[in-house]
């Protein structure tokens, strides 16, 4: 899990025409996200709130003090940063928490998502997320289990959010579905409160 190279996490932001893409004009240099540069930081995800402000959300090596945590930093529509320093992410630090996904609402509340190693769920890896307020205020004391299927390993998270918060978390899965690999989600209210009693197989 401990990567060949750093990886400095930056981040450019850009301004679209209708058009599409064709009309992209940067805004702005690149600028540099994370604050601890100790060992490394890498694997980010950005989520963007309607307004223009924005989260992004990384894995760094070391940073929580065994080995690999969640960290992530808050950031104006202007690229001002709205935290002085990167936040911890995951309550839970033993072994690896990696490979993080971060969403908005349309308020500014945000979830993020990420793979926990070394049996947080009672079997090799599984999925955890937390919510966090707009003002980078956590609204889970502690990180909350997404996956009920727990048998062998729950990796490579994604996390869509809804305008009313309400959110799905997506993963893969590793011989839930009798063969190799699958793809499962689950649905969460705005609360934390899941939507679903169990996870729902989304490929056929």
């Amino acid at each position: 899990m401990t990567p060949l190279r750093a990886l400095t996490i930056v981040v450019v932001s850009f301004a679209c025409s209708t058009a599409g893409w064709a009309g992209t004009v940067r805004v702005g240099s690149e600028f540099q996200v994370n604050t601890y540069s100790g060992g490394y930081q890498y694997l980010p995800s950005v989520g963007v709130a309607g307004d223009g402000d924005f989260v992004v959300a990384w894995q760094s090596h070391l940073q929580d003090g065994s080995g690999s945590g969640i960290f992530a930093r808050r950031f104006a529509s202007t690229g001002a940063a709205l935290d002085a320093t990167d936040f911890q992410v995951n309550t839970h630090t033993t072994s690896y928490q990696f490979d993080p996904s971060v969403s908005v609402a349309g308020n500014g509340d945000f979830v993020v998502t990420w793979t926990s190693s070394m049996g947080q769920d009672g079997d090799s890896d599984g999925i955890f997320a937390r919510r966090f307020a707009s003002s980078g205020v956590p609204l889970d004391v502690t990180d909350f289990q997404v996956n009920t299927h727990t048998t062998s390993g729950q990796s490579h998270s994604s996390v869509g959010v809804a305008g009313n918060g309400d959110f799905v978390v997506a993963w893969e899965s590793f011989g839930q579905e009798g063969s190799s690999l699958g793809i499962f989600a689950r649905r969460f209210a705005s609360s934390g409160v899941p939507l679903d009693t169990t996870d729902f197989q989304v490929n056929t």
